[in-house]
């Protein structure tokens, strides 16, 4: 368990980056389909022209989501956490009783 940690935490500066870039590339996909519903509306694009383009755009915004939500599922998961007051007396809880709990173990095998 203690590798896979280190391997997510070896992992996240890097997808840290990759989100950020995906979120960029959102931003100026989203942008493009703004700048063509804008000339639409204004009637500087015929419909015949822009649909396929718009059409592309969606799809490709609709994959940079996706990989936008998973990407920040995996960074959220390589964060590190720190155990509540709770957990962390059940954690010292067992650590105390470890020692007792090997002893008697230890006597039932022998």
């Amino acid at each position: 368990m203690d590798r896979w940690g280190d391997i997510k935490k070896k992992q996240r500066p890097g997808r840290t980056r990759e989100l950020a870039a995906v979120e960029a590339r959102i931003r100026k996909t989203q942008g493009a389909l703004d700048r063509y519903f804008q000339a639409f509306e204004e009637g500087r694009l015929r419909e015949e022209v822009c649909t396929r383009r718009i059409e592309e755009l969606s799809s490709e915004l609709t994959s940079l989501e996706a990989r936008r939500s998973d990407l920040a599922e995996e960074v959220s998961e390589s964060r590190a956490s720190v155990p509540d007051p709770t957990e962390l007396g059940e954690l010292l809880g067992d650590i105390e009783n470890a020692p007792r709990a090997q002893g008697r173990d230890a006597g039932r095998r022998g």
